[in-house]
């Protein structure tokens, strides 16, 4: 997506009615953030309850056995499908796109937090979407 723009037009039309889908974010730092949706966009601008949705991370692009996973401890606020917005592609408290940075939270409201004890804003290098096909 990243080679398309960074902002939440672009996100939407890549996401919007395809169903369930796999982010995966690479930060400068060469850290690796995403999550999955298991419900998709349909711009129902509204938080969405999901049990399913989870968030993740990896220290680098080279080691992907340590990866760190965090799952919805607030269904209710599980993900955020609202387009017309700065702060899109929102799991909760827990992970979200702002402009053309990646915003990690520690809070637990949302999620489980298993990334660190600080808030922390990285710059995103690319981003890549993967839709979900369920057999």
């Amino acid at each position: 997506m990243s080679r398309d723009g960074f902002n939440n037009v672009t996100f939407y039309n890549k996401c919007n009615r395809q169903g369930p889908f796999v982010v995966l974010i690479r930060v400068q730092s060469k850290k690796i953030y995403g999550g999955y949706n298991p419900i998709g966009y349909t711009r129902r601008d509204r938080w969405l309850s999901s049990t399913e949705s989870f968030v993740f991370s990896f220290e680098n692009d080279q080691d992907i056995h340590n990866m760190k996973i965090c799952r919805s401890l607030n269904t209710n606020c599980s993900v955020l499908d609202y387009c017309n917005h700065d702060k899109f592609f929102s799991f909760g408290d827990m992970l979200y796109i702002y402009e053309q940075n990646l915003f990690v939270g520690y809070n637990n409201i949302h999620y489980e937090n298993n990334f660190g004890k600080k808030n922390s804003l990285y710059f995103i290098e690319e981003i890549e979407i993967f839709s979900v096909v369920k057999k």
